[in-house]
C-alpha cells in the first residue's frame, strides 16, 4: 500500500513545480485569460509537463519585447501573437478547458 501511495509522489511535486511557474509567469496567463482559459483551473492538471515546457519557452522567449507590447493592445476577437512559439500548447489549454467545462455541466 505504501508503495502505491509514494507513486503518487512525482506526479505531486510535477504538479507544483508547474504551477508554481503559471502563477509567476505573467504573459503566458495573460494570454490565457484572454482566450478565456482560467489559469488556476484544474482543466490542466495531467499534462503538467507540457504546461512546465511551455512556460520554459515562454521565459526564454525572444520574442518578449513583442509579446509585452502585444499584450498592452486590444485584439478583436480570441487571438494570440502568431510568432507565440507556444501557439500550439496555448490552443491545448484553450480545447483542455472548454472540455473540462462541459464535463462540469
Amino acid at each position: 500500500m505504501e508503495r502505491m501511495l509514494g507513486a503518487d509522489r512525482p506526479k505531486e511535486k510535477n504538479l507544483r513545480r508547474a504551477y508554481r511557474r503559471l502563477v509567476a509567469h505573467q504573459p503566458f496567463r495573460r494570454i490565457l485569460r484572454r482566450l478565456g482559459v482560467d489559469p488556476s483551473g484544474s482543466w490542466w492538471r495531467g499534462s503538467e509537463d507540457v504546461i512546465y515546457r511551455a512556460l520554459g519557452t515562454c521565459l526564454t522567449c525572444s520574442h518578449a519585447g513583442a509579446c509585452r507590447s502585444w499584450l498592452e493592445q486590444d485584439h478583436p476577437g480570441e487571438s494570440y501573437p502568431c510568432f507565440c512559439p507556444n501557439g500550439a500548447v496555448v490552443e491545448l489549454c484553450r480545447a483542455m478547458a472548454r472540455d473540462a467545462d462541459r464535463r462540469l455541466s
